[in-house]
């Protein structure tokens, strides 16, 4: 049987010359490129999970020290990122299309998808400042270059001084396994873990993250600050460190980061413009991801993955769905009712949808992957549970308050062509049926499926 190391290795090779074809062809080849591109992801990616669930179990690679892996967390999440860069590229409105985006579009699933089937801290580390390469050219021509060029260019560093910390400590080009066993020096520790915290835009480093929000060209603003990357080294890395210590540091660990995504959650009720609120909205859901990444207890730690897995395509779809409200009306704001619902039914619907499966609305990957979540260390602690459930609450309604403010309402006339487009639909339905499709057969999914072996 063919390696699904080299499958996914040949797609990322193939990716990268793609995101080169696309930067030197016209719009219209380059989304074409673009779309090839993502679908090239897709099928290595779509191998690598089959080949997994048929033959379960760990496959390593070396070539020349630099170490690659296929396990359960990267078979869920590779898929995922693909899907959401195809979405993203059928998603981009027309005036935005240029081949510079597409490239980068392409760029950084390549990135994240050598992050995630790295087996050791080099080439972890690698794929990490590859994305954070991409998330630095999304933002070149926007009013928040110099913020996100500020933010951005200090996490690179600090990740850079990370891995420099590991070489001098012999340690960079150990496996993972073998590095959860050589505990990383502070020195290593401090800043790969303040790099990833900017990275992710976690308050207090959360201004360039919502600053973004209120561009106009939300389809640049995606990319680089949708979770494809980041969590995969806090997976990785920091959450072996984390179950090393005692029964009280994780709980001072979790407690924190809750707290901030229950403050990101209210904040996202009180903002005034549809970007903002939207942004609160993902550093929210990106706090519970992040709280189950660093869960010691292995269920709750599956549950994260899994979570990762869904906020990554939920927050997609619903990125999406702002986007292509806010390129047909870019100054509608959420201090009154705007009734688009009659003129624009699919767009509303996939609004709806997109939104509340970020809440884990029943029937979807979300809502499993927060019911794995919840029977992990937090479920054990009754601040923990309280904090999360009151989260996931001020989440869902938002979303329906900003559904209602956007959609309902009397409309002074019909407007014409406004709804989702066929390539749109598309895309949707393509983000729309991974969820239902998690949520309904969970054991399609690598990390449920190979419990069952």
């Amino acid at each position: 049987m063919i390696n699904p190391l080299v499958i996914m290795l040949a797609s990322l090779a193939l990716s990268y010359v793609m995101a080169i074809v696309a930067y030197c062809g016209s719009p219209e080849e380059s989304r074409w490129t673009a779309i090839v591109g993502a679908s090239i992801g897709m099928a290595g990616a779509g191998f690598t999970a089959v080949s997994f669930l048929s033959a379960p179990g760990v496959q390593a690679w070396e070539i020349l020290s630099l170490r690659f892996l296929i396990d359960p967390f990267n078979a869920t999440l590779l898929p995922a990122i693909s899907v959401g860069t195809f979405a993203l590229v059928l998603n981009t409105p027309n005036r935005y299309a240029t081949p510079r985006h597409f490239s980068i579009l392409l760029f950084m699933q390549g990135a994240c998808q050598l992050a995630l089937i790295a087996n050791n801290l080099t080439v972890l580390i690698f794929g990490e400042l590859l994305a954070l390469f991409a998330a630095l050219a999304t933002f070149k021509g926007l009013r928040t270059q110099k913020l996100a060029r500020c933010y951005l260019g200090s996490a690179s560093l600090l990740l850079i001084v990370a891995w420099l910390c590991a070489v001098v400590s012999e340690v960079a080009t150990l496996s993972l396994e073998e590095l959860a066993k050589n505990s990383l020096s502070t020195f290593c520790i401090v800043p790969l873990s303040l790099g990833l915290a900017i990275r992710m835009g976690l308050p207090p480093f959360s201004s360039w993250f919502t600053a973004a929000y209120q561009e106009k060209n939300l389809s640049a603003v995606l990319v680089g600050t949708l979770p494809f990357s980041g969590f995969v080294t806090c997976a990785r890395v920091l959450e072996p460190i984390v179950s090393s210590w005692g029964a009280t540091e994780p709980l001072a660990i979790s407690v924190p980061i809750l707290f901030v995504g229950l403050l990101c959650a209210g904040l996202s009720l009180v903002q005034t413009s549809l970007g903002r609120s939207c942004a609160f909205t993902l550093l929210s859901a990106n706090c519970l991801v992040l709280v189950g990444l660093l869960d010691p207890n292995p269920v709750g730690f599956v549950g994260g993955e899994l979570m990762w897995a869904a906020v990554l395509t939920s927050t997609t779809g619903f990125g999406m769905m702002v986007n292509s409200v806010l390129a047909r009306f870019s100054g509608l704001t959420l201090t009154s009712f705007h009734g688009l619902y009659q003129s624009a039914p699919y767009l509303g619907t996939a609004f709806l949808i997109m939104g509340l499966s970020i809440a884990g609305i029943p029937g979807t990957v979300d809502f499993a992957s927060e019911d794995v979540l919840l029977h992990g260390s937090i479920g054990a602690n009754i601040g923990n549970l309280a904090l999360v459930t009151m989260t996931i609450s001020v989440l869902g309604f938002n979303v329906v308050r900003m559904f209602f403010r956007v959609f309902y309402g009397v409309s002074p006339f019909k407007r014409i062509g406004i709804d989702l487009q066929t390539r749109e639909l598309f895309a949707v339905g393509t983000i729309i049926g991974l969820l239902f499709l998690g949520g309904i057969a969970p054991s399609l999914l690598p990390l449920i499926g190979v419990q069952g072996h």
